[in-house]
This record gives C-alpha cells, structure tokens and sequence, in this order.
C-alpha cells in the first residue's frame, strides 16, 4: 500500500514542519516547489498551522 501524502507549497508552512522534527518525504519543482509530508503524521502540526499555533 502506497502511504499517503500531502503537497505544501506554502515554503513557510512546510519550514516550520521540518521545523518541528518533520521530514518530507519527498522535493520537486511543478512551477513551484513542492514538498510532500506523510499526512498522518503531518496532522498534528496541521492542526497547529490552522489553529496559527504552530512556531
């Protein structure tokens, strides 16, 4: 089974995940940078991004 992922292209966004201990899974360039994080592990600090608590 193929994990599932999320694309963030908000460079901010995706900083303070691998701020937080978080790695993407994996970087391209699609006209933007993207960076895809596991999204059940992501979840939490997607939380914290929608609640603006996440430094």
């Amino acid at each position: 089974m193929e994990r599932q992922t999320v694309k963030i292209i908000d460079m901010k966004q995706a900083g303070l995940y691998i701020k937080n201990g978080l790695q993407p899974v994996k970087i391209y360039y699609d006209n933007k940078l993207v960076m895809e994080f596991d999204k059940e592990k992501s979840n939490p600090l997607y939380t914290k991004w929608l609640n603006r608590t996440l430094r």
